[in-house]
């Protein structure tokens, strides 16, 4: 039978093997932990040793901190050197980023200063430009309403019966056309709404005669109510738009208003007149 002796006898239990550290010490044990000593310290490197370390010894392990220390020290001074030739290099760089940089600042405030003057100096011409085209056109009515079947050489004997009746007061060699046309655009088949005719007349007076009587008496055209406006250039009628709201708010407190050239808007209140341009302030222009 496995583990028996032939004679029947059981084996002794083997010796148990306890690790060097687990050990019971003994009186002279070294009380170092039991850890092993350096082979080149030449100290003794099992645990038990009873040799103190002796003057050799201890000199060798402090000529080798010595080194260890000159060689740090020396690692250390040359890790610094690179470390202040990286930072100076880096200092030089920043100095001529930064001075580059104001350089780029000094420009970009300059071409900015550039930019504002051109962009008031545009500003005015538009307007001068605005203005020069509505000088233009200060003769010119615009007729709304009239039918499109009312064909264009029909356009200027439809006018003048319309103009005489409006004010038959001025003699109809006054009432003069220098041309009369559709607006230039292609008419729309899903438009109900007719283009506008624009005519010139050719006295100014005569215009502004039939512009006034236009705001108290109607003109109608085959029981078509009609309108007549003055003839003004796009950007004109598009500020007037954005000053809608303001000339809303005028109407809802009875305040008199009208639109002056180059453009503005003129409130007439409590004997005062108050002017509103594009460089005003509105606040000022309310509160007068």
């Amino acid at each position: 039978m496995p583990g028996t002796t032939r004679g029947g006898k059981k084996p002794d239990p083997p010796t148990p093997v306890v690790a060097p550290i687990f050990q019971r010490r003994g009186l002279d044990d070294s009380q170092d932990g039991g850890r092993i000593r350096g082979e080149d310290t030449g100290i003794d490197s099992v645990p038990g040793g009873s040799q103190p370390a002796s003057r050799a010894d201890i000199s060798q392990i402090l000529a080798r901190m010595g080194d260890m220390q000159t060689s740090l020290a020396m690692d250390i001074a040359k890790i610094a050197t690179e470390v202040r030739a990286e930072v100076g290099a880096l200092g030089l760089r920043i100095g001529e980023l930064e001075e580059g940089t104001g350089d780029l600042v000094a420009a970009h405030n300059a071409l900015a200063r550039t930019t504002d003057t051109l962009s008031h100096r545009m500003d005015r011409m538009e307007l001068a430009l605005e203005d020069v085209a509505n000088r233009s056109r200060r003769n010119n009515i615009r007729l709304r309403g009239l039918p499109e079947s009312v064909q264009t050489r029909e356009l200027h004997e439809t006018v003048l019966g319309l103009l005489k009746r409006l004010v038959p007061e001025v003699p109809p060699a006054k009432l003069l056309m220098d041309r009369i046309h559709r607006a230039l655009r292609a008419p729309r088949a899903d438009s109900q709404q007719p283009r506008d005719v624009i005519f010139r007349l050719h006295y100014y007076t005569v215009k502004e005669e039939v512009m006034r009587k236009s705001r108290d008496v109607d003109l109608v055209y085959e029981d078509v109510k009609l309108a007549l406006f003055q003839d003004l250039a796009p950007e004109t009628l598009q500020r007037r738009r954005a000053w809608r709201p303001i000339t809303a708010h005028l109407g809802r407190h009875n305040i008199r208003y009208a639109w002056g050239f180059p453009f503005k808007l003129l409130a007439f209140a409590g004997g005062k007149t108050s002017t509103l341009t594009l460089q005003s302030d509105p606040q000022q222009f309310f509160t007068r």
